[in-house]
């Protein structure tokens, strides 16, 4: 399996973010009071990236790494855990656990006296106490009498008032434990918690009381990346559509920062450079995919999905193998109709499962792929294109094509026995003779197994990248 790409050093970002970074650590570094810290933006749109370079920053850069220790926890990866305590204590414990010594000692106590925090809480105390009868499922009151409800109340309240009060001891043990290992470690520990707006809400909820009320501890920070307008909608999902979720969240964060937004076409561009790099006619498949993506709203995570696809086709993809003499129509078909198949399998795989099936309507599916528009690049010469001849070809490309692939696909028509011409594209009135290097006849992307993009595309869904 291809493997992502992951960047983790300001050194490989090109948008600048590293300022971003070292002006949040001037503020974290000007106290010792316990701070939370929200980077919010929009889904994929790099707040794992960015928390990445942050955490990579501070292990490596002299200025930080003798004073910062760094954890990172992801909540989503975690939330079948049902205790957030206990799922990030143990993440804790899992990162460090090379520490050896006084530190170690330390951190020991602390693991000790989470143990009675994560025990059964009040209400499963009272199922206990009352086997089971006061489950809030199956309380049936007139089983008891007056007497009987006034001793069993004053149980409960005897419970419950023991539960609060050691359960207010053991957090200020564990907080206690926890400055300790801090103070000996004679480091601020920064905890980045990653996609908290992925999990259960539940888990969110929780874990962000757990921060609140557990880790206010000094010289304790944690940077929450967050999609703040995503996880507002999962509290709503628990406390109902008409409360003030955001204001509900606000509570949690001590500071809320939003990261600004990236120019989409300069990252599209660094991704073709990286994915593209000494590969052969690949000029107009670079633009194609550019506009695509634009033209389909997709996010940086949508993107970078594409791109891992893009790396897998690439060795099978012939004509971006070697300089052999393609024609520039040639070129530009296969370049548009792979841009084109592998953008439609992230945006709607549905529709790409359609037409790798064979089974649509050939007039709807057409008038659903929009070319995209090429004139607005003025007289600049694409891939041996000038845009006007060039826009002529791409209206020619998608309903030639996905009429072949449907008539292929289905046995309409026997791909030995086609007529030369009927599926022929290309520019001028003599687009329509076999012997014209101004034109392309797409049946090479079926007889030709070198040029065949379906086989390609066929090899290419076995692989799942979510």
């Amino acid at each position: 399996m291809m493997r992502d790409k992951v960047i983790k050093s300001f050194n490989e970002d090109a948008y600048e973010r590293q300022v971003i970074a070292e002006n949040l650590m001037k503020i974290i570094d000007s106290q010792t009071e316990p701070m939370v810290i929200s980077i919010d933006s929009d889904w994929g749109t790099g707040k794992t990236t960015f928390i990445t370079m942050w955490k990579n920053m501070l292990d490596t850069d002299d200025r930080y790494k003798n004073n910062f220790k760094t954890l990172y926890f992801n909540a989503w990866e975690n939330d079948y855990i049902k205790d957030p305590l206990l799922a990030i204590f143990s993440e804790f414990e899992k990162q460090i656990k090379e520490e050896e010594g006084e530190l170690k000692q330390k951190l020991d106590k602390a693991k000790q006296t989470i143990k009675p925090i994560i025990k059964l809480g009040v209400s499963a105390g009272i199922r206990m106490l009352t086997a089971g009868i006061l489950d809030t499922e199956k309380l049936t009151i007139s089983d008891y009498n007056e007497e009987a409800l006034i001793k069993l109340a004053g149980q409960i309240g005897d419970l419950g008032i023991k539960e609060i009060t050691a359960d207010k001891t053991n957090r200020a043990k564990f907080k206690e434990e926890m400055f300790s290992y801090q103070s000996a470690s004679n480091n601020k520990i920064i905890v980045f918690i990653d996609e908290l707006d992925r999990c259960r809400p539940t888990f969110a909820i929780e874990l962000l009381e757990v921060i609140k009320h557990l880790f206010d501890i000094d010289n304790f920070i944690f940077v929450i990346s967050i999609d703040k307008e995503q996880l507002a909608h999962s509290v709503a999902t628990i406390y109902g559509q008409d409360m003030d979720t955001l204001g509900y969240l606000r509570r949690f964060f001590d500071l809320d920062y939003k990261l600004p937004s990236i120019d989409v076409r300069k990252y599209i561009d660094i991704k073709n450079e990286q994915a593209l790099k000494n590969r052969k006619n690949v000029e107009l498949f670079k633009v194609f995919l550019k506009e695509m993506f634009i033209k389909d709203s997709f996010t940086l995570r949508d993107i970078d999905k594409t791109y891992y696809y893009i790396e897998v086709l690439l060795p099978l993809i012939q004509e971006f193998k070697e300089d052999k003499s393609y024609t520039a129509i040639n070129i530009a078909t296969i370049s548009y109709i792979y841009s084109l198949l592998i953008t439609t399998k992230i945006k709607n795989p549905t529709l790409y499962k359609k037409v790798m099936d064979g089974k649509y309507d050939i007039k709807e599916i057409t008038s659903y792929f929009k070319p995209i528009d090429m004139l607005k690049y003025g007289e600049k010469i694409i891939g041996g294109f000038h845009p006007i001849p060039l826009t002529e070809i791409i209206s020619q490309i998608v309903p030639t094509y996905l009429e072949l692939n449907f008539n292929i696909v289905n046995g309409a028509e026997d791909i030995n026995y086609i007529n030369q011409k009927k599926y022929l594209i290309g520019l001028g009135e003599e687009k329509h003779s076999i012997f014209n290097d101004r034109n392309f006849n797409m049946l090479q992307l079926f007889r030709n197994n070198n040029s065949n993009i379906r086989n390609n595309l066929e090899f290419l869904n076995g692989f799942n990248k979510e």
